[in-house]
């Protein structure tokens, strides 16, 4: 995905739907833990996390699949904003 089909990053807590479909990937809800492709109320997910912790969020415009990308990584907060400053170029 390009820069430019950012339209918005935060970084918050996620719980995925219980009615989210996997399509394919790995999901184990008690345990927080999502991998893969998710489909939820005709919207596309990239879900990649094991731990309910403050995940990195972006929502994307124009993308062909995806309309959310959503990830787990160390120091979310400087992750999210670094993006923020490169969507705006």
């Amino acid at each position: 995905m390009s820069y430019r089909m950012i339209k918005s990053v935060s970084v918050d807590y996620f719980d995925a739907p219980l009615w989210m479909l996997r399509m394919p990937g790995t999901s184990i809800s008690p345990l927080h833990i999502y991998e893969g492709n998710y489909k939820y109320r005709n919207e596309w997910y990239f879900l990649s996390y094991e731990r309910r912790e403050p995940l990195v969020i972006i929502e994307l415009e124009g993308h062909k699949k995806y309309n959310y990308v959503i990830f787990q990584i160390d120091h979310p907060h400087e992750v999210a904003s670094e993006l923020r400053v490169r969507s705006k170029k």
